[in-house]
């Protein structure tokens, strides 16, 4: 997938990314970011590095943006920092 997209690592069943998901489009939505779904359980590499932290919302780059409980307004500085070019976590 091309250009600025945010990935939402999620499973089946789970509360918190049912949660997580209206959070995750608005704040995609608001920093002109396209979603892409991934889904822990169908890929190793995220499950060894996620099992446990989903949801996780990534940037373009693969830097976490936001894992467990995903709150908009943190949510939303990071993807536009990402968005800009800023490390996520700088300060």
């Amino acid at each position: 997938m091309r250009g600025f997209f945010l990935t939402f690592v999620t499973r089946d069943h789970c509360p918190l990314c049912d949660e997580a998901r209206p959070v995750v489009d608005r704040v995609a939505r608001l920093v002109g970011a396209r979603v892409r779904l991934a889904d822990v359980e169908a890929d190793d590499e995220l499950l060894r590095r996620y099992a446990f932290s989903i949801p996780v919302v990534l940037d373009h780059e693969d830097r976490v943006l936001a894992e467990g409980t995903v709150r908009f307004g943190p949510l939303l500085v990071a993807a536009l920092r990402a968005r800009l070019g800023i490390s996520p976590r700088s300060r």
